[in-house]
């Protein structure tokens, strides 16, 4: 099996245990694989499990988010964001989904989408504190016009009621006083 992917071709037979891993049609045994390949920085053959879980079983608990991430990973964001949307889909509770939807938005400087999917992302879990940083970050870098850096620092003192033991709270502090200053 091979893929041409956005340029990228992912070609199993680089060693035996990838054909290994998709010479089977068990998707929990392939899953298996995948996040062994995953964890191990082994990206490429992640993707090759994925996709084939993907064409034996679409509907694999979490085969389109687990996609997504990868193809995030090696920085195949159109093809990530796709397959957050079919993951939204299937799991639309799941706060997680936007949150890397918005990771993969803010690479594509899509910033008011990806401060949208935030939106979404928190709407599912208040006291998520990764998606009000990344929030608060993406409204800091758009600029002071139309309220953002108030808003931009409301979002960070989310983050820091989330995390009060943040490594970056002083620095976080600091930064959250400027933005409140104008800059």
């Amino acid at each position: 099996m091979t893929r041409e992917l956005a340029g990228h071709r992912f070609q199993p037979g680089r060693d035996r245990d990838i054909e290994d891993a998709l010479s089977g049609n068990d998707p929990k045994v392939l899953n298996e694989w995948a996040f062994y390949y995953f964890n191990t920085d082994q990206v490429e053959e992640a993707i090759e499990c994925f996709l084939k879980i993907s064409d034996i079983d679409a509907g694999f608990p979490a085969v389109h988010f687990n996609l997504g991430s990868a193809f995030l990973r090696v920085g195949l964001v159109p093809e990530a964001l796709r397959e957050f949307g079919l993951a939204a889909a299937r799991d639309p509770g799941d706060p997680e989904i936007p949150y890397r939807t918005a990771i993969s938005l803010n690479v594509m400087d899509r910033n008011d989408e990806a401060i949208e999917a935030l939106g979404r992302a928190i709407s599912l879990k208040a006291d998520y504190a990764d998606a009000h940083l990344l929030r608060g970050s993406i409204l800091a870098k758009m600029g002071p016009e139309g309220g953002r850096w108030p808003a931009a620092a409301d979002a960070f003192e989310t983050y820091l009621r989330c995390q009060p033991d943040a490594d970056n709270a002083d620095a976080l502090g600091e930064f959250i006083e400027r933005l409140r200053s104008g800059g």
